[in-house]
């Protein structure tokens, strides 16, 4: 349940990036940082989940043989000549601690459980 949370507060915040940001780059967002913070903090688990360092974003292209996407540098082109995507990346962390420790399946998660969420702005 705790994982699934984390994972929820990463989309969240994925999702307040696209919502509070016109358009990109972020940095001439003034409200991005107040919304990240509460949409990861909106989950049941509170202010407990934390972003995990800063979000990271950039123009990106789809790799089609391995279904990832790549980081494109400054270019808003692919080099299939498609349009590059520009995406935020926000990665959240949460210090899971097990109750039962070695007795249930919470000794095979790992400890924090860190999440990260994608959303395209462009």
């Amino acid at each position: 349940f705790q994982r699934m949370q984390v994972q929820n507060a990463a989309q969240m915040a994925a999702q307040a990036a696209w919502a509070t940001c016109e358009s990109p780059p972020t940095s001439g967002c003034p409200n991005l940082a107040n919304a990240v913070a509460n949409a990861i903090a909106s989950t049941s688990l509170g202010n407990t989940v934390t972003q995990s360092g800063s979000l990271v974003e950039g123009y990106y292209c789809p790799d089609t043989t391995t279904n990832v996407l790549t980081s494109n540098g400054g270019s808003d082109t692919c080099s299939t000549g498609a349009k590059a995507g520009y995406y935020v990346q926000i990665a959240v962390t949460y210090p899971y601690d097990p109750i039962f420790d070695g007795v249930t399946v919470g000794q095979l998660l790992t400890t924090p459980i860190t999440q990260t969420a994608w959303s395209r702005l462009k």
